[in-house]
Parts: structure tokens; sequence; C-alpha cells
């Protein structure tokens, strides 16, 4: 699955085969994840400033910490707007000749840096 965590053991693996000058291409194969996956840890590791030693030392539960977590992505203030606005949506569509385009209209006008008709009526699927 894509850009989902792997296990604490495989990242410890990983930490250590690239100590040993192992390339990302060769872990990747050993371990058995995408090269693109190993240069991510690998790229935290460095960012964190930590060596292997250090690693070695820590707990599971640390370098879930350290290294598991995704960050949250900041929310869209668009998608905030918009999700405020389709109650508002729902209720006009009962009326009879309310159309979705014509409602979309409205809430463009209302908001120019809105969502475009495809992602209005996605969002209010």
């Amino acid at each position: 699955m894509a850009n989902s965590t792997i296990s604490m053991s495989k990242i410890r693996h990983i930490f250590r085969l690239f100590s040993q000058g192992r390339s990302k291409l060769s872990i990747a194969t050993q371990i058995g994840v995408s090269r693109n996956t190993v240069k991510r840890y690998l790229t935290a590791l460095a960012a964190s400033g930590l060596t292997y030693a250090d690693i070695r030392t820590l707990t599971d539960k640390d370098l879930e910490d350290l290294f598991g977590k995704t960050p949250e992505p900041k929310p869209d203030p668009r998608l905030t707007i918009l999700q405020e606005y389709l109650p508002q949506v729902d209720k006009e569509l009962k009326r009879k000749g309310v159309t979705r385009l014509m409602l979309w209209e409205a809430y463009r006008n209302d908001h120019s840096d809105g969502f475009h008709y495809t992602q209005f009526c996605f969002y209010y699927n």
C-alpha cells in the first residue's frame, strides 16, 4: 500500500544494512520494499541527526515515534469552506428546477478560488 509505514524490524534492518555500506537498491531488494521507501527512511535518519549506534539503543516505541509516523496533512481551507456550504446545497437541490451547476456557479461567485465543478460534485456526493 502506498505511503504506509513498515515494521520497526525492517526499519532497523534498513539502517543496519546502510551502516554496512550497502546501496539503497540492494537494501530495497533484500528487504522487499521499494527503493523510495529506503530513501525516505534514510533521509529521515539523516534529518534526525542520529547514528546507527544511537538507533540500536532505541526501543521500538521510540523508533516508531521518530520514523513510523507520517505527518498529517493540513486541511485545505477551500474544503472547509465547501463543507460548510454543502448542507445549503443539499437543501436547495430539493427545490424544483435547481441544479448542481446552478449551485456551483453561485458557490464560485462567492468563492472565486473555490473548487471547480467536478470536485464540487465529488465532494457533494
